[in-house]
């Protein structure tokens, strides 16, 4: 009797064999994957403004929660945008006992509408220029990047008195060796408007704030700030300019001629406490000489200086 001959149909055990391959494919995903928590999953745990577990920053990943201005998850401070007296981030309200240096310009006169003359006017998250402010006296500068700007718009311009200071700085570096020209130098609102816009759409409103003011926030509106630009990079607005020969030259000189650096307090990934922008080598900003050394010599940025200015008149 012959025995019956069974045949396999391979074609039965296909699926069967896709499947054995898919899971042995995704187990050796999964156990050969980076083990790196994800910063949006973790349950973070900040120390000095850093995540331990998944090593994010708590500015980027912290869903703040402000108790008088500090953050009780991560110990951050607010860097306050205060609306009619009250802080737009912490809903805390600004102290009425805060003292205020005895410039030209007083406190209840923001947003400032007129020009003023005064070397010292604070102008940034909390303190405003209106849209129409405009100084009178804005003169073009001797050293300044063509095609950079808008120079019908006054961008290669800034006011007399931190024009000819700026001119006398930039050709004392040259005659060192040290290259530099303005890149922008005076914005009105609306330019200021449409390169904080620009940035928004970019990158989003939060992360466009960190390095760009919104209109009426920004220095440059008063004719006393300026961007600079080495030639050793091109004249170009690096991050690095701070690293550059003539960067150090600013560093180590600007104040002698009535500048300061402007934006120390933060670093290149952190906004800083006083100023709320991140770090910027290359704006400087006119506030005298007097003050510009008294500044650099401690260290502080403008807001600071105008507190103890403030903390010895009062």
């Amino acid at each position: 009797m012959k025995k019956k001959k069974y045949k396999i149909n391979l074609k039965r055990f296909i699926p069967f064999i896709l499947a054995v391959v898919l899971i042995v494919t995704v187990v050796v995903l999964i156990s050969g994957r980076d083990k790196t928590p994800n910063p949006r999953r973790c349950k973070h745990n900040f120390e000095n403004g850093v995540c331990t577990i998944c090593g994010g920053f708590a500015k980027d990943y912290c869903k703040h929660k402000y108790e008088a201005g500090v953050c009780s998850i991560c110990g951050m401070k607010c860097s306050h945008e205060y609306v009619n007296g009250v802080c737009k981030i912490c809903g805390m309200e600004e102290d009425p006992k805060l003292k205020w240096p005895n410039t030209t310009t007083g406190r209840d006169e923001y947003p400032l509408t007129s020009p003023t003359d005064d070397m010292l006017v604070l102008v940034n998250k909390q303190y405003h220029l209106s849209e129409g402010y405009a100084p009178s006296d804005l003169v073009t500068v001797k050293r300044y990047v063509e095609g950079v700007g808008d120079p019908s718009q006054g961008t290669n311009a800034m006011r007399r008195v931190a024009a000819e200071a700026l001119n006398t700085m930039l050709d004392a570096a040259f005659a060192q060796g040290f290259d530099m020209k303005v890149r922008t130098g005076y914005r009105s609102y609306s330019y200021q408007k449409g390169l904080f816009d620009s940035y928004a759409r970019n990158y989003g409103e939060s992360e466009a704030n960190k390095y760009s003011a919104r209109a009426g926030q920004s220095e440059h509106q008063t004719g006393l700030a300026c961007d600079l630009g080495a030639a050793s990079q091109g004249y170009e607005l690096r991050d690095d300019f701070g690293d550059s020969p003539e960067g150090r030259w600013i560093k180590e000189n600007c104040a002698e001629y009535g500048f300061i650096l402007r934006y120390i307090d933060g670093t290149l990934n952190r906004v800083g406490e006083h100023t709320g922008y991140i770090y910027e080598a290359w704006h400087v900003r006119y506030v005298g000489v007097e003050a510009a050394k008294i500044i650099t010599e401690n260290g502080w940025t403008f807001e600071e200086y105008l507190e103890a200015v403030a903390s010895v008149q009062n």
